[in-house]
C-alpha cells in the first residue's frame, strides 16, 4: 500500500481516538460539586484575564484521569481550558502545576495563564486538534522535548506501581486471567531491561487522551504520573497506540519511529529492550483498565479480538469505554498482546 495514504490512515485514526476519547463537549454530570466548580471556573478566568469577560462554558469529557476540566470560550472565541486536580490530594496541586508550568517551558505542553495551589485550578490554551502530518517523526520530536527537559517528578519505575494493582487483582473471583502467569511475564521483562535503565523526564501516561496534535505538533498533556524514569517506557506506550494501527506493518512502522527518536538505526540491544518495554507498557494499560471493570464481579468473557481490530472501533465510536464491561473487555485485549503479540 501506498505509504502516505498508510500515514493518511495512520492520522485519520489518531484524530478518531482523539474524538472519541477527549473531545466530547457534554453539559451532562450536572452534579452539586461540579456545578458549584463550573461557577468558580469564571472566577478563574477572571483572574487570568481581567473581570469584563464573557464566558461560554462546556464541560470537557473524556480522558481517564478523573479531573473536573471545561474548556471556555470568549466573545472573539478563543479557547481556554480550565481544569481542576479534584480527583487527586490538595497537597499535590502545587506539584502538578508545577509539572504543567515545567512542560510549557519545555515546549511540550500548552500555555499556562493562571494557577492557584490553594483551590487547585489551573487556566491554560485550548489545543484545538489537527489532522497530523510527518506522525512518526513529530512523535520523536515530542518525546525528545519530555526527555531533554529538566528533570521534574518523582524518581522510580513505573512498574513499581504495577505490582500493587497486579496483587490486588489476585484478590478478584475470576477465572479469567491467570495473575500468575501475568506477574511472571512483567517480571521476566523487567529482568530483560535492568541491566540497560537510563533516568530521563518521562510522562508515563501516553495513550491517545493524552497526546494531542496542534499548531502543526504534537503536545502532550495531563501529567499526573510524570516523573524520572526510562525513556523506553514512553516510546513503548506511543507504539502501542500510533504503530499498531489497521493497514501498517507494525514492526516496520516501529522501526522507522525508533529510528527518527534516536536519530540512528536501533541495535539489537535497543530493539530488544523496546520489545521487553512494549511487554510492561501492555500489562500496565491492562491492568489499570481491568481494576476499572465491573465491580461485581467479571463473569462470562466477553469477546475479544486483536488490538487492531479494538481501536478501530474506538475510533469509529462504537464502543463506549465508560462501561465497566468493556473496560474489562479493554483490559483483556491489552493483556492477551502482552502475553502472545508483544
Amino acid at each position: 500500500m501506498n505509504k502516505k495514504i498508510i500515514l493518511a490512515s495512520i492520522a485519520g485514526t489518531i484524530v478518531l481516538l482523539s474524538g472519541y476519547l477527549i473531545m466530547d463537549y457534554m453539559e451532562n454530570n450536572k452534579t452539586e460539586h461540579h456545578e458549584t466548580l463550573r461557577t468558580q471556573a469564571i472566577t478563574a478566568l477572571h483572574n487570568a484575564f481581567g473581570p469584563d469577560g464573557e464566558w461560554t462554558i462546556n464541560t470537557l469529557q473524556g480522558g481517564f484521569s478523573g479531573a473536573s476540566i471545561f474548556v471556555a470560550e470568549d466573545k472573539k472565541h478563543h479557547k481556554y481550558v480550565v481544569r481542576y486536580f479534584d480527583q487527586l490530594p490538595p497537597q499535590d496541586s502545587d506539584r502538578l502545576i508545577q509539572n504543567q508550568l515545567a512542560a510549557q517551558d519545555a515546549g511540550y505542553g500548552p500555555k499556562v495563564h493562571w494557577s492557584d495551589s490553594a483551590h487547585s485550578v489551573i487556566v491554560m490554551d485550548f489545543l484545538e486538534p489537527e489532522q497530523p502530518i510527518n506522525v512518526y517523526q513529530n512523535l520523536a520530536i515530542l518525546l525528545r522535548k519530555i526527555h531533554r527537559s529538566p528533570k521534574i517528578g518523582k524518581t522510580g519505575r513505573l512498574w513499581e506501581t504495577i505490582y500493587p494493582l497486579i496483587e490486588e487483582l489476585r484478590g478478584v473471583d475470576q477465572n479469567l486471567v491467570d495473575m500468575n502467569l501475568v506477574k511472571s511475564t512483567f517480571d521476566a521483562a523487567i529482568e530483560q531491561v535492568t541491566p540497560h535503565l537510563d533516568s530521563k523526564t518521562c510522562h508515563r501516561d501516553l495513550n491517545p487522551t493524552n497526546i494531542i496534535f496542534s499548531k502543526r505538533q504534537f503536545y502532550a498533556v495531563d501529567y499526573d504520573s510524570i516523573g524520572i524514569d526510562d525513556p523506553y517506557i514512553d516510546l513503548a506506550q506511543v507504539a502501542i497506540f500510533y504503530c499498531n494501527t489497521q493497514n501498517t506493518n507494525t514492526q516496520e512502522a516501529e522501526r522507522e519511529f525508533l529510528t527518527l527518536y534516536l536519530e540512528h538505526a536501533p541495535s539489537n540491544t535497543e530493539l530488544n529492550k523496546f520489545e521487553a518495554f512494549k511487554k510492561i507498557a501492555y500489562i500496565s494499560f491492562a491492568i489499570f483498565f481491568l481494576r476499572m471493570g465491573p465491580t461485581d464481579g467479571w463473569g462470562a468473557e466477553p469477546e475479544l479480538m486483536t488490538f487492531k481490530n479494538y481501536k478501530n472501533l474506538l475510533g469509529q465510536r462504537k464502543i463506549n469505554l465508560e462501561d465497566p464491561r468493556e473496560k474489562l473487555r479493554f483490559g483483556l485485549i491489552l493483556l492477551s498482546e502482552a502475553m502472545n503479540g508483544a
